[in-house]
């Protein structure tokens, strides 16, 4: 019995084992000394279908839990994953087994075999047939229950209609009822037949959502001996090819064959633009996101370097067939990408060069209304798309997407240096706790060089404080909001927790006007507070809804303190 945590990530299929245990000759088991969450609980023994448990939930509060386990008899089904290109089988690839269908097939109802008739009764049924088809099923013994019991009714409408005088010839043109009595007809044995049928759906439904995994051996061949009768959908993956189509199996089946086809690879080298050598230290090759794409997402990165790899070679491999432009990244460089590459199936791209930039430095100080330095402020560039009304949603969404934005913070002197920007248009953005936030005007960087901005001046800036009190004293689970009245969205929003008093603070705001919610109350959403919120901000571009109060403002001055309880 193997006890899986399923709160912890794993790069094995099977998940990260915590514990396990054996049963002992009363196939009792414990596992002990597990840590609370959420688990996967798996049973496995050589001649038996596996059984398990998912996303089972351990407490602090129940020191001690039971979970009781049926094992069918195992069955298998085997098979091969070959290569398409070579038709060499495939090591160490994942087979996943997904039930469909557990249990034996659709049972045929066989009276000659399921129903323990004396001789004379089983003559009588076949002498009534009239040598039938009917008959001839019942003594092949492949009727079917629903067949037999139709055979039945045709019977007593026959006999009803030789009752009545009627021609039975016609007795079966109408709608013929069943008798109610006609369930007596049924033997006992037939009824212990169809319970037991019944409990085996009933048993094999537990394990409907139990999925097994398998590895292919040396040779790509797998041979999945612990599987719950029934029937299977079966998936394949193997690192570097494609994932091959899903293939269905009854168990029993011993020749599936998975053939995959090879994903396509990139190799190449990463050098320096402006001397032509390679980068010999660590650097990173992913996949860009569009066509003008200047960063990869973290999660397509691949890390390259010695000791493995030398003179700026990298591969980066199991790419499906598509455009691709490969994004390379290194300390003290601004970045650099390849040309746009369209790959085949299983097309294998080689001397792929990617140019690294050096970039250019914007430099610049922060000062305060004084002249004073404002040391430790944030200093990030942002992307200087138009910023009109027509193209707000369009700046949005460049901001959200760019990855090579750049951040610093100022010295003792409020001096910055931002390092490695590629060529195009910014804006610097500023934060600091005791003044209010700052967005410069766009301009242009270069691709090397560079460019030194005039002053920075931050307004002090502005506090909304107060307290959230309750029936029963200080709240010191309410969440406060505030946010520009005259809009620019949900992105512009501050908030702060209350702490043991019921007491919040927001600092650095600049002069302007606030709405001031209460968004959580007693660690609940307040969803009015919300929609004031969202009134607010249709009301701001000439929207609203009809009847909804105004939401009530509140102004703030350079450096003013206002306060705002919540009683």
């Amino acid at each position: 019995v193997k006890v899986f945590d399923s709160q912890v990530a794993a790069a094995d299929p099977e998940g990260a084992l915590e514990r396990a245990a054996k049963t002992d000759g009363t196939g009792r088991y414990e596992v002990a000394h597990l840590k609370p969450g959420l688990k996967r609980v798996w049973v496995t023994k050589p001649g038996f279908a596996s059984a398990g448990r998912h996303n089972h939930t351990l407490e602090n509060a129940r020191p001690e839990t039971r979970i009781d386990f049926t094992l069918f008899p195992g069955h298998v089904i085997a098979g091969v994953v070959l290569a398409s290109d070579t038709g060499a089988g495939i090591p160490a690839a994942v087979v996943t087994f997904k039930p469909t269908r557990l249990g034996p097939a659709a049972a045929k109802f066989d009276p000659a075999r399921d129903i323990p008739l004396e001789a004379e009764e089983l003559r009588k049924r076949i002498a009534a047939a009239g040598g039938s088809p009917e008959a001839a099923k019942v003594q092949a013994g492949s009727m079917t229950r629903e067949e037999a019991e139709i055979m039945r009714s045709r019977r007593m409408a026959d006999e009803a209609a030789r009752r009545a005088g009627a021609d039975p010839a016609h007795a079966g043109d109408g709608d013929v009822k069943r008798d109610p009595s006609m369930i007596d007809d049924i033997p006992p044995a037939q009824r212990e037949w169809q319970k037991k049928q019944q409990e085996m759906a009933v048993a094999h439904q537990n394990l409907a959502s139990t999925t097994v995994v398998y590895r292919t051996k040396a040779d790509g061949t797998f041979r999945a001996d612990g599987l719950a009768e029934g029937f299977y959908q079966i998936t394949v993956h193997a690192p570097g090819y494609a994932p091959p189509p899903i293939q269905s199996a009854e168990t029993g089946a011993e020749n599936v064959v998975f053939n995959m086809l090879l994903n396509g690879r990139i190799s190449g080298h990463v050098i320096d633009d402006e001397t032509e050598k390679p980068i010999v230290g660590g650097f990173t090759v992913g996949i860009g996101v569009g066509a003008d794409a200047r960063s990869a997402p973290y999660h397509l990165k691949k890390h390259f370097g010695p000791p493995k790899w030398t003179d700026g070679a990298f591969t980066y491999g199991d790419l499906r067939p598509g455009r691709y432009v490969l994004i390379a990244e290194a300390p003290g460089y601004a970045g650099g990408r390849s040309e746009e590459t369209t790959l085949a199936q299983s097309e294998q791209r080689d001397s792929v060069v990617i140019r690294l930039i050096k970039g250019a430095t914007v430099k610049g100080r922060v000062i305060d209304a004084q002249g004073k330095p404002v040391a430790d402020a944030v200093v990030t560039t942002g992307s200087g798309a138009p910023a009109g009304p027509e193209q707000i949603f369009i700046g949005m969404i460049d901001s959200a997407l760019r990855k090579d934005s750049k951040s610093a913070r100022t010295r003792a002197d409020g001096t910055f240096e931002l390092a490695n920007l590629f060529d195009g248009r910014y804006v610097l953005k500023v934060t600091h706790p005791d003044f209010g936030p700052y967005a410069s005007d766009a301009f242009d960087v270069p691709r090397a060089g560079e460019v030194t901005r005039p002053d920075v001046t931050l307004a002090r800036g502005g506090s909304i404080v107060g307290r959230v009190l309750t029936n029963n004293g200080p709240d010191d689970k309410a969440k406060v909001s505030v946010l520009p009245a005259a809009g620019g969205g949900f992105g512009s929003m501050r908030e702060a927790a209350t702490d043991g008093d019921g007491r919040y603070e927001i600092h650095g705001l600049a002069p302007g006007e606030y709405r001031v919610v209460l968004a959580q109350q007693g660690g609940n959403v307040n969803l009015g507070a919300l929609l004031q919120l969202a009134q607010q901000k249709a009301a701001a571009v000439g929207g609203g809804a009809p009847g909804m109060p105004a939401p009530k403002t509140y102004v703030l001055a350079e450096g003013q303190r206002i306060v705002v309880d919540f009683p």
